[in-house]
């Protein structure tokens, strides 16, 4: 078999294909930043998070805590996924639209949490205290309904006393607690 010139633009094209599947870099994932956290872009929520004030604990512990409100199926989704920490007066409330039996996990979390359920009224029925990231996939929750959950820094439940019975307080403007 003769080699002609036909051939040899044939195999650096075949060449040249070959080099683009082998140096082309590979994608990176798109990131963005929501309320100060990175997350992969495919996560994103429609809107960022709605906030009120959240107020919980005991007597002289008890705390006021600045609270991002998760009200929709994605936020419900993404939740505190992907943040590396959270402070110690921060929470996240996943207001749900009707009462049923929520189970949390700890899925793409890089730190433990408490959980707190609230039934219809805002009062605790049911406490996951000092929850890590190791545990995922078990999944925590009561068997009861409930309508809220609020998840915090890992040990504020003991710091600021709180036990079931005890209520949270928060209220929310533009009747977006209110689903």
């Amino acid at each position: 078999m003769q080699i002609t010139t036909k051939h040899l633009y044939l195999g650096a094209g075949i060449i040249v294909v070959l080099l683009v599947f082998i140096f082309w870099p590979m994608k990176k994932v798109a990131t963005t930043s929501v309320n100060n956290t990175t997350v992969p872009t495919q996560v994103l929520p429609d809107s960022s998070y709605k906030t009120t004030t959240l107020t919980m604990g005991e007597g002289s512990l008890m705390k006021t805590f600045t609270t991002e409100i998760s009200d929709t199926p994605m936020l419900e989704q993404l939740g505190l996924s992907y943040r590396t920490s959270i402070a110690p007066d921060f929470a996240m409330l996943f207001n749900f639209a009707k009462p049923a039996t929520y189970q949390f996990w700890m899925k793409d979390m890089s730190f433990p949490l408490d959980i707190i359920w609230l039934d219809a009224n805002k009062k605790v029925v049911y406490i996951a205290k000092d929850l890590s990231p190791d545990t995922y996939p078990q999944s925590y929750g009561p068997s009861m309904p409930t309508q809220y959950v609020i998840e915090v820094a890992a040990g504020t439940v003991d710091r600021i006393g709180l036990k079931l019975g005890d209520s949270a307080v928060f209220t929310c403007g533009d009747g977006f607690c209110m689903r």
